[in-house]
C-alpha cells in the first residue's frame, strides 16, 4: 500500500516550544523551573485529604529528576538476578511545591506549565486546583492563566506511578526491566507566557515531486476577535545543507475562535533528507494579527526534513530509492539514570555509535522516547518506528483502554509527527484480543495523521501471524502459523519454545543459501523481521564498577559468585569471550540471510546493545552503556549489517578434498545509488597466508535497491593433503568486503583402531579394570548413562536468557533449550594436531556439537581445567567438559561426550581419528589424576553409580 511520509516543521501544541526558543524572544517568555523543590511522599494517599497544596512541604529534590535521583523512597536491599536493581524504589503519590513570580508584563498573556516527561500529575496555583493528566509519551501542559495573576504563587504537582493508572500492561513505559518506573519530572520544566493568539499548531506536507511544502496552521483566538493577519515563513538550511529557501507570507482574515490557515511554501530546488544525507531545515513562522482593539505576535521555530517514506511493494523506498531497514531494538537502556536522555546531544552519541554498526532504523518496544530522540535521530539520519506505551491485549469491552491508547497517540502525532526521522508506527509489542479493535484504532490514526506508515502491532497474534487489512507493513517473526518447517520463518532465531531446533542457524546445515522468500509469498506488504538475534554472552564482570547511577548490578554480583562456586572465576574473560565469539558469528549468519532475501523489507535486531532484564538477557555485542563488548569490530560488523554488502552464497561450509569449491558472489545494493563497473576480487588462502586461489569477477553494473548476481567461484580442492581450515576473503571495486572460513578434509576410507586402546561407552567395572592396570581407554559416553549429569547439544548460542525461556518451555510442557553458549578450546592441546580449530566456536563444529552431551564434570578439582569447555549460562553456570582426560589408577582415559560415529560425516571421522592418533602417541599423558570414584563422580554425578 503506498503511503506518502509527509514531514517538516513539528505539528505542536502552543505548549510544544522548541529547543531554540530563548527566553529572551519577544514573542514567547519563558520562566525556567528546574533547580530546588520542595517534596513529599505520599505512599498511604492522605495528601489530597490533608490539603498539602495549602501546606509548606519540608523535604527537599532538585527537578528535573525522579525520587531515584533524589534518594527518596524505600532504600532497596533486594538482590534481582532478573534486572538491574534500584538503589531506592517507589510507587506511588509524590509531592512536589514551589514558589513563582508572575512578571507584570505576563499580565494578559497565556500562561502555560510545561512538563516534558512525567507521570500521572495533579496541579494546584495556591488552593486552585486543575485536573489530572496522565499521558506517558508527550508533555503535559496546564493553562494556568485563570490563577496566575503576576505576583507570587505557590505551584504544587503531584505525582503519581502507580502502574494501576495505565492501561498499558508490560510495556517498556513503566517496565522495571530496563526504564524503571520512576516517579518525578524530567526534561523541560517552565513556565510559558504567549498571546491570547497564538500559532496552536502547525503541520507541515512535504511534497517532493511538486517541491512544495503543505502548512497547516492553527491559530488560537480565544474571544473570537475579527482578526487580519498574516505568518511569514522562512527555512533556513542546516546540518549539511546550505539552501536557503526564499521567505513566503500567507494571509488570513477570521473571528472564528479555532483558524486554520493553509498555505503552500515553494521549496525551490530543495536537499532531500534520507539516512546518506540527512540535510534538514529551520522555519521560522512568524505570526502578526490585529483586531480593533489589539495587536497580536507569536513566532515557532523548528527544524523539517523533505523526505517521501512509503512502502513499495514488499519492501520500503525512501525518495524513490528501495532501502533495506537494518533495526535496532530500543527497550529504553539508560542505566545511570533509569529513563531515557532529554537532551539530543545524549541520542546523538547512542544513534551515531548504532550507525557505525550500519544500523539505520530504531524500533521502540512498547515505548516512545522524548523529542530529543527525534531531534537526534534528524540529524544522525535514523528512520524511527515509534509505539504506543501497550504490551497487552485490544478487547472491545474495555473502552478505558481504548481511549488512553488513542489519546497516547493523537498528542505523540501533535508533538513529534513532523520530524523527517519519524516514518512509522505500531500500535505496541505482541498484542492479541480483538483484531477489529486493532484495525479501528489504525484507521482511525490514519485519519487523524496521514504521514506515518501504520501497523496494528509488532509481533502480534504471534501464534498465529497474518497481514492485516489496513496495515501498512508487517512486523513478525513468520508470516503464517509455524509448519513442522521453518518457511513461515522471517528470522533465523528462536527459543525452543516457538521452535523445537531452535530456529534456521541451530536446526539446519550450515550453509550461506538460505533466505525467507517463501515466507514472503504470505506477505503482501513490507515484512520486518521481528526481535532477530537474541543471542546471549556470558557477564563481563569488570562492567559492574560502571553502575554508578540510580541502579546496580546485583544481578552480575551473583552471577559472579556463582562463578567463583563452581572455581571458574579464574578464567571467566576466556568463558566471556567464548561466548562473545559465537553470538557473533551467529549475528553474522543472522543478519546476512535477511540481506540476501529478494524484496525483504528488513529487521529489527534485538539488540545491539545488552538487556539487562527480563532475567538478564546479555545479547549485546555492547553492553547495557552501549560501549563495545570486545567481540567485534564495526568494522567487522559492517561487512553483514551495511546499506551495500558482500556475500558468498555456499552450500555448506565444510568440503571435501575430492570436491570441487563452489560460491556464488552477490552484491547487494542498497545504498545511495548504482554501483557501476563493480567487480569482486578473492582470495582463498590457508592460516598461513598461503594463497591457494584466487581471481576476480567481470565487472558490472549492480543497480541500486537490487541483489546482483556478481559471479562464480570454483576451485578444485585435491591438492590438499591434510585437513585444513581456509579463508574466502572478498574485496569488491568499491571497497566493500567480507571473510568466510571454510573447512577442507580429505576423505577418511577407514579409521583402524589401535590394538593398545580401548574404546567404550560406559565405565563399567571392566573398563575401570582395565585402567587401573594402566590400559589406554576412549569414551564416548552413553547418552542414556550420562543424562542426569549432562546437557543437551547446543551449536547456537543459548536464546535470550536460560531461566526465562526453560520456565516458559516447562510451562507449554516443550523440550527446554540445552542453555549452552558454545566452546571454549585449548588450541594447543596436542589431540588437535590433525584437527584444524580456533580458540571459539566455528562452523565445522556443527554436525559433531548437535550429537554431543556436554557433562557436568564439577566435581573435578577446582583447577582443573576441560580440553573443550563448553560455556553454560549463568544460572546453570556448570563446569562442562566436551573433551577431557585424566590419569585414572595406572591407566589414561580419554573422554569424547560426542557422537563420532557417523561414517558419512568427515568432520566426525577426522576428529576421530585424531583423537586416536594422539591417545596413541607418546604426548598422551594426562596431567590430572583421579581416583575410580572421582572419575565416576565426574562423568555420572555420582561415585554410587551402578552400571
Amino acid at each position: 500500500m503506498r503511503r506518502t511520509r509527509t514531514l517538516g516543521l513539528i505539528s505542536i501544541l502552543i505548549c510544544l516550544l522548541m529547543v531554540s526558543c530563548k527566553s529572551t524572544d519577544s514573542y514567547r517568555k519563558i520562566t525556567d523551573l528546574s533547580g530546588e523543590w520542595s517534596f513529599k511522599l505520599d505512599s498511604t494517599d492522605i495528601g489530597k485529604q490533608e490539603k498539602w497544596f495549602s501546606q509548606t512541604l519540608e523535604e527537599k529534590v532538585k527537578l528535573p529528576g525522579t525520587t531515584d535521583e533524589n534518594k527518596k523512597g524505600y532504600s532497596n536491599k533486594w538482590e534481582d538476578v532478573g534486572k538491574l536493581s534500584r538503589k531506592y524504589y517507589y510507587e506511588g503519590k509524590a509531592w512536589y511545591q514551589r514558589t513563582v513570580e508572575i512578571p507584570t508584563d505576563w499580565q494578559g498573556k497565556t500562561i502555560q506549565l510545561f512538563l516534558e516527561r512525567t507521570k500521572a500529575t495533579e496541579v494546584w496555583i495556591d488552593d486552585k486546583p486543575f485536573p489530572l493528566q496522565k499521558n506517558l509519551q508527550s508533555p503535559h501542559v496546564y493553562d494556568l492563566t485563570e490563577a496566575l495573576t503576576p505576583g507570587k504563587h505557590r505551584l504544587t504537582i503531584c505525582v503519581d506511578n502507580s502502574k494501576e493508572l495505565f492501561p498499558v500492561g508490560g510495556s517498556h513505559a513503566l517496565a522495571e526491566h530496563t526504564q524503571t518506573n520512576w516517579n518525578g519530572i524530567i526534561g523541560k520544566l517552565e513556565l510559558q507566557a504567549i498571546d491570547k493568539v497564538n500559532i496552536k499548531s502547525a503541520k507541515l506536507y512535504p511534497d517532493i515531486h511538486t517541491k512544495t511544502v503543505k502548512i497547516v496552521f492553527q491559530i488560537e483566538n480565544p474571544a473570537s476577535e475579527q482578526l487580519t493577519g498574516k505568518i511569514r515563513c522562512v527555512a533556513t538550511g542546516f546540518n549539511g545543507n546550505s539552501h536557503n529557501v526564499k521567505p513566503q507570507t500567507f494571509e488570513f482574515s477570521s473571528d472564528k475562535s479555532e483558524i486554520e490557515v493553509t498555505g503552500l511554501y515553494a521549496m525551490g530546488d530543495f536537499a532531500k533528507w534520507d539516512e546518506f544525507t540527512p540535510n534538514l531545515y529551520k522555519l521560522s513562522a512568524v505570526m502578526s494579527a490585529t483586531s480593533q482593539t489589539n495587536t497580536y505576535k507569536d513566532k515557532i521555530e523548528d527544524s523539517f526534513g523533505m523526505v517521501e517514506f512509503k512502502a513499495q511493494g514488499t519492501q520500503f523506498a525512501v525518495n524513490g530509492k528501495v532501502t533495506f531497514l537494518r533495526g535496532k531494538h530500543d527497550g529504553c537502556v539508560f542505566p545511570l539514570t533509569g529513563y531515557p536522555p532529554m537532551t539530543k546531544e545524549g541520542w546523538i552519541r547512542h544513534m551515531q555509535i548504532s550507525k557505525e554498526y550500519g544500523i539505520n532504523h530504531f524500533r521502540f518496544h512498547s515505548w516512545t522516547p522524548p523529542k530529543a530522540a527525534f531531534e537526534a535521530a534528524d540529524i544522525v539520519g535514523i528512520y524511527m518506528q515509534a509505539e504506543l506505551p501497550c504490551w497487552r491485549s485490544f478487547n472491545e469491552d474495555d473502552q478505558n483502554h481504548y481511549n488512553f491508547q488513542k489519546q497516547e497517540g493523537e498528542l505523540m502525532f501533535d508533538a513529534f509527527g513532523n520530524h523527517p526521522s519519524f516514518v512509522m508506527f505500531s500500535l505496541g509489542n505482541e498484542l492479541g484480543g480483538s483484531r477489529e479493535e486493532m484495525a479501528k484504532m489504525v484507521a482511525e490514526f490514519k485519519q487523524y495523521d496521514s504521514r506515518i506508515l501504520f501497523a496494528q502491532g509488532s509481533n502480534n497474534y504471534f501464534w498465529d501471524p497474518q497481514v492485516q487489512p489496513g496495515e501498512d507493513f508487517f512486523v513478525s517473526m513468520r508470516t503464517q502459523t509455524r509448519a513442522k518447517n521453518s518457511d513461515f520463518d522471517i528470522r533465523a532465531s528462536f527459543s525452543f519454545a516457538d521452535s523445537p531446533d531452535g530456529g534456521i542457524i541451530n536446526g539446519q546445515f550450515p550453509n550461506t543459501e538460505q533466505n525467507y522468500s517463501k515466507a514472503l509469498h504470505y506477505c503482501n506488504v513490507p515484512a520486518v523481521g521481528h526481535e532477530t538475534g537474541q543471542f546471549q554472552s556470558l557477564p563481563n564482570f569488570e562492567e559492574i564498577s560502571k553502575y554508578t547511577g540510580i541502579l546496580e548490578a546485583r544481578n552480575f554480583e551473583v552471577f559472579k559468585q556463582r562463578m567463583i562456586d563452581k572455581n571458574m572465576f579464574p578464567y571467566w574473560k576466556e568463558l566471556f569471550m567464548a561466548s562473545g565469539k559465537l553470538a557473533a558469528m551467529c549475528y553474522k549468519a543472522d543478519n546476512e540471510i535477511a540481506l540476501r532475501t529478494p524484496g525483504f523489507g528488513g529487521f529489527q535486531i534485538l539488540d545491539l546493545q545488552d538487556f539487562p532484564g527480563q532475567g538478564t538477557a546479555l545479547v549485546g555485542m555492547l553492553d547495557a552503556f552501549m560501549d563495545s563488548k570486545g567481540f567485534i569490530t564495526p568494522e567487522e560488523w559492517r561487512q553483514s549489517c551495511a546499506a551495500q554488502t558482500i556475500q558468498a552464497k555456499m552450500p555448506k561450509y565444510v568440503w571435501e578434498s575430492s570436491e570441487e569449491f563452489r560460491a556464488e558472489l552477490i552484491t547487494i545494493n542498497y545504498g545511495e545509488g548504482d554501483l557501476t563497473d563493480e567487480s569482486i576480487k578473492w582470495t582463498l588462502s590457508d592460516e598461513n597466508g598461503a594463497v591457494l586461489s584466487q581471481g576476480e569477477t567481470e565487472k558490472g553494473l549492480c543497480k541500486q535497491g537490487e541483489i546482483t548476481n556478481s559471479g562464480i567461484i570454483r576451485v578444485l580442492l585435491s591438492s590438499i593433503r591434510q585437513a585444513k581450515r581456509l579463508t574466502l576473503s572478498l574485496t569488491s571495486q568499491s571497497g566493500l568486503s567480507n571473510q568466510y572460513n571454510i573447512w577442507v578434509y580429505p576423505a577418511i576410507e577407514q579409521i583402524t583402531k589401535p590394538e593398545d586402546i580401548i574404546v567404550a561407552s560406559t565405565l563399567d567395572k571392566t573398563v575401570l579394570k582395565d585402567l587401573e592396570q594402566g590400559k589406554k581407554v576412549l569414551l564416548f559416553p552413553d547418552s542414556a548413562s550420562v543424562a542426569g549429569n549432562s546437557t543437551g547439544g547446543l551449536f547456537t548460542s543459548d536464546y535470550w536468557c536460560y531461566p526465562m525461556f526453560r520456565g516458559i518451555c516447562e510451562n507449554l510442557n516443550k523440550p527446554v533449550s540445552p542453555g549452552t553458549l558454545g566452546l571454549l578450546i585449548d588450541t594447543e592441546h596436542p589431540v588437535f594436531a590433525a584437527f584444524p580449530t580456533s580458540k571459539y566456536t566455528d562452523w565445522q563444529w556443527w554436525s559433531v556439537i548437535k550429537k554431543s552431551r556436554p557433562i557436568m564434570i564439577d566435581s573435578a578439582d577446582a583447577s582443573y581445567r576441560p580440553i573443550i569447555q563448553v560455556v553454560d549460562n549463568f544460572e546453570r553456570c556448570s563446569r562442562l567438559g566436551l573433551m577431557f582426560e585424566f590419569a585414572v589408577g595406572e591407566g589414561k582415559l580419554f573422554v569424547c561426550s560426542c557422537d563420532l560415529s557417523d561414517g558419512n560425516d568427515v568432520v566426525a571421522q577426522t576428529l576421530k581419528k585424531s583423537i586416536l592418533d594422539y591417545m596413541e602417541s607418546d604426548k598422551f599423558n594426562p596431567k590430572e589424576n583421579i581416583s575410580k570414584e572421582g572419575i565416576l563422580k565426574v562423568i555420572y554425578g555420582t561415585s554410587g553409580v551402578k552400571l
